[in-house]
């Protein structure tokens, strides 16, 4: 039985409750349990990275398509606010930036137009090509053959991509090893220190067993960021209507559809309305999506 925290590696872990995948038809239903040291939520006995890489629906999985909204479309949904737009690091000058776990890779293609050498990583072979077809520089692992050079990358960001692998730990330290000294990193993920994730439990919209086979919590996290070699400078939640309205809409669907499927996401002011509760969990300090941006050291003891 696989009761050691993946964040902190403690050894004392106790039940929190079963649950099941909402949003893509996955069977079987997965044992949560709560780590005793840090509070972090990790799955019993879960899949393998190789069981992992095939559970994803290559055809539907959102971040393995590119986006179809125009620039209009997403002004428009600024000015009612309702922007989904993660809080990148403001960068001096273009520089070599990898994102792990690009997709199909939105965000590189918007970097390469500013000017940006980029580079992805992507386990999805369907993401993969897409990606490449577009002339991006996209490797399968940060390690082995296809892997990239020590100390390469200015930037490093991880945008809701690190809850899905087994051991976050190796892939910090993978990360910082890429990184040049001074260079700055970007992690995206949720933590089960928000309201929500106490409120609906088994049926919290992040939750997402077994693709996410950990959600941290905010204090794991930031221990392990920084057990990493990371100096970390800013952290926030950046949450949005999926927090409530799409946490919500499982509870009402109870397995019977997606999670993405039902009257809650018909109804575009309630889910406006979600946006706006979202923020003001953000304000709070209980809000579900946390961003933390961190760096390398410059000095070459650190690094």
């Amino acid at each position: 039985m696989t009761t050691t925290c993946p964040v902190c590696t403690g050894e004392r872990s106790r039940f929190k409750f079963r649950a099941s995948d909402p949003f893509h038809g996955i069977p079987g239903e997965w044992t949560i349990r709560e780590c005793e040291s840090c509070a972090s939520l990790f799955i019993e006995n879960g899949p393998d990275a190789s069981e992992l890489a095939r559970l994803y629906p290559e055809e539907t999985y959102y971040a393995y398509q590119l986006p179809s909204a125009t620039n209009l479309k997403r002004a428009l949904l600024r000015a009612v606010g309702f922007s989904r737009d993660t809080g990148e690091p403001r960068l001096d000058r273009p520089g070599k930036v990898l994102d792990f776990g690009c997709g199909a890779g939105e965000f590189l293609l918007e970097m390469r137009a500013r000017g940006w050498n980029c580079t992805g990583v992507e386990i999805s072979r369907a993401a993969r090509e897409l990606a490449r077809k577009n002339g991006l520089d996209v490797r399968e692992s940060l390690r082995g053959a296809d892997g990239v050079a020590a100390g390469s990358f200015d930037y490093v960001r991880a945008n809701h991509s690190l809850e899905h692998v087994r051991s976050p730990a190796q892939m910090l330290r993978d990360m910082f090893d890429v990184m040049k000294p001074g260079a700055t990193l970007f992690i995206g993920v949720p933590t089960c220190s928000s309201q929500n994730a106490r409120v609906f439990g088994a049926r919290w919209w992040y939750l997402t067993p077994p693709l996410h086979p950990f959600v941290p919590s905010t204090e794991g996290i930031l221990s392990l960021i920084r057990r990493s070699g990371f100096e970390i400078q800013h952290v926030r939640t950046n949450s949005d209507y999926a927090s409530t309205a799409g946490s919500l809409q499982i509870l009402l669907n109870r397995g019977a559809r997606r999670a993405n499927e039902g009257i809650l996401f018909r109804l575009k002011p309630f889910l406006l309305l979600g946006h706006w509760l979202a923020k003001a969990q953000d304000a709070l300090g209980v809000g579900d999506k946390l961003e933390v941006i961190a760096v390398k050291p410059s000095s070459s003891a650190a690094a």
